[in-house]
């Protein structure tokens, strides 16, 4: 399940959302599904869709951004990022988004309220070594180890992902053409 948020909305714990599961009772959506966030907006997917592939290769490993300004220096120059694990402080995790994003970074992986090197042990660890197959997953298993518990990591997990290979919905008309289908 994906979330389309505008900047400087992704702290919104919107894996948290409650959802009607039946005679189970309510729960939250991330316990059941895999959540990640997406940018409202689609505008550099040429560039995502470059650090993919050049983040296939075996010495491109995640990138931990603890503050932005470095940031912004070394994701400029190495192409070959295409995971950023954020743990700056939380004041500046939105311009870190930001910049992740204006750089074509398709994937960010954050704590939503905890930051600095401990942090960043710890998402290490959440992180795959195929973390293209399977981080969403692993991510959704963390969630589900921390339904009631604000404590665990898992319950503060968000991800954001930007799949080069997207494109947004375009609107169809509701009435049929005349040529038949929907335009």
């Amino acid at each position: 399940m994906e979330f389309l948020l505008e900047e400087g909305f992704f702290g919104m714990a919107v894996d948290r959302l409650p959802t009607d599961a039946g005679s189970v009772g309510t729960r939250p959506v991330g316990l059941d599904r895999v959540v990640v966030l997406r940018g409202q907006s689609v505008r550099r997917p040429g560039i995502w869709k470059v650090r993919w592939e050049h983040g296939r290769s075996c010495t491109a490993g995640p990138y931990v951004m603890l503050d932005h300004r470095t940031a912004d220096s070394v994701l400029t120059r190495r192409n070959e990022i295409a995971l950023v694990i954020a743990c700056c402080p939380p004041d500046e995790r939105d311009l870190a988004l930001a910049l992740c994003r204006y750089l074509g970074v398709p994937v960010v992986l954050w704590h939503r309220g905890a930051h600095g090197t401990d942090t960043a042990d710890e998402l290490r660890t959440v992180v795959p070594e195929d973390w293209r197959r399977h981080l969403r997953e692993e991510v959704r298993l963390r969630r589900a180890e921390a339904p009631d518990d604000s404590t665990h990591m898992g319950a503060h997990l968000a991800l954001l992902w930007e799949d080069p290979s997207w494109s947004p919905p375009r609107q169809r008309m509701a009435h049929p053409t005349r040529e038949g289908g929907a335009a």
